[in-house]
């Protein structure tokens, strides 16, 4: 690889780690909001549509334990908010794990 394209790649790595910090916090803000009825609906939403962006964009950065497990958690919120057979402690330990692997990505950097 050149080393353009390696500096740029590192760039783009450093800003996604970045990104994913802040995502993570939110992420830990959201998964607190599931006990309280009034927000729950919202806090998915916002965890689903984090997962789903760090899903695409994880893999192809050398983050693929985390891109694929943001993946199933995206998917694993879909299948639950479309009524499918996914329960409840399902979906928060594919959220706790997502946030684990974000921590652990970070730190692994």
């Amino acid at each position: 690889m050149n080393t353009e394209l390696s500096a740029g790649l590192a760039k783009v790595r450093t800003r996604f780690l970045i990104e994913l910090e802040k995502r993570r916090a939110v992420l830990n803000y959201a998964y607190g909001r599931l006990d309280d009825d009034a927000a729950r609906a919202e806090a998915i939403e916002e965890i689903c549509s984090i997962a789903h962006k760090i899903a695409g964009t994880a893999g192809t950065l050398g983050f693929g334990e985390l891109g694929a497990h943001a993946a199933t958690t995206e998917d694993a919120i879909r299948q639950h908010l479309d009524g499918q057979a996914v329960d409840d402690a399902t979906i928060r330990a594919e959220i706790i794990q997502l946030i684990d692997l974000a921590g652990r990505s970070q730190s692994n950097e």
